[in-house]
């Protein structure tokens, strides 16, 4: 009994089609699988952005270097804010300050403990405040000429007490450290009612530019196996 040929053809255009769909569903799988995590990750960053807290009058916000109290550095100005990144476990990432000469932000830990939330940025998130600090060097010389005074310019970030004695956390001359001037005066923010904003949590993964780039690699690599799998598919309609 022979076959119909129109049947054969009919036959061989079904398999073709099939083995063409089955291509694209596993590639198609492929995407998905590299972009939803990219997806879900750049949700969760951008859930990151634009939260800050207000220290509220009368309460003391250390800012630490570290997830421990013994890291202090200075306590945050009152009525002033830091930036928050997220939330990992009883600690705040933060970043208290900018880029912008004399100053240089600085990120570090706080607890939320006397933080008002806030996403919307205040007028005056920072206290920006510079004072002259002089330096006088120890003359030995005797006789000979020495170096004068030299002065900088140094930015204030926020008071530190040890013992009875107070100091202020700078950066001057590029580094920072503490002086022994004190700010008493600075002018205060008006501190919001109630918070108008939650705390993200840390996020699970962290983005920097070689994750994007190896995601969108990847995403070529998928497209190009998405047109070898079909090119293929067709060579082999062709060949039967």
């Amino acid at each position: 009994m022979t076959k119909s040929p129109l049947l054969f053809t009919a036959r061989r255009a079904i398999i073709s089609h099939m083995k063409r769909l089955k291509a694209m569903l596993l590639a198609a799988l492929f995407l998905n699988i590299l972009i939803v995590p990219f997806a879900r990750f750049s949700t969760a960053k951008a859930e990151l952005a634009g939260e800050y807290g207000y220290v509220d009058e009368g309460a003391s916000v250390a800012f630490c270097s570290d997830k421990n109290t013994a890291t202090q550095l200075f306590f945050i100005p009152e009525t002033y804010c830091v930036k928050i990144l997220y939330r990992d476990g009883d600690w705040l990432r933060v970043v208290y300050g900018e880029d912008a000469p004399p100053y240089r932000a600085l990120e570090g830990f706080v607890l939320d403990d006397g933080l008002v939330f806030s996403d919307e940025r205040p007028e005056r998130p920072y206290l920006y405040i510079t004072f002259k600090v002089a330096f006088s060097p120890k003359d030995d010389s005797g006789y000979l000429p020495g170096l004068g005074d030299a002065e900088f310019d140094a930015a204030y970030y926020g008071s530190y007490t040890v013992g009875t004695q107070s100091y202020s956390y700078v950066l001057c001359n590029g580094n920072f450290g503490y002086v022994g001037k004190t700010i008493t005066d600075a002018p205060k923010n008006p501190i919001p009612s109630k918070p108008t904003s939650t705390i993200p949590t840390q996020p699970s993964v962290k983005q920097d530019n070689s994750v994007a780039m190896i995601t969108v690699v990847l995403v070529g690599v998928a497209v190009l196996t998405l047109a070898v799998l079909l090119v293929s598919t067709r060579k082999q309609g062709s060949n039967r």
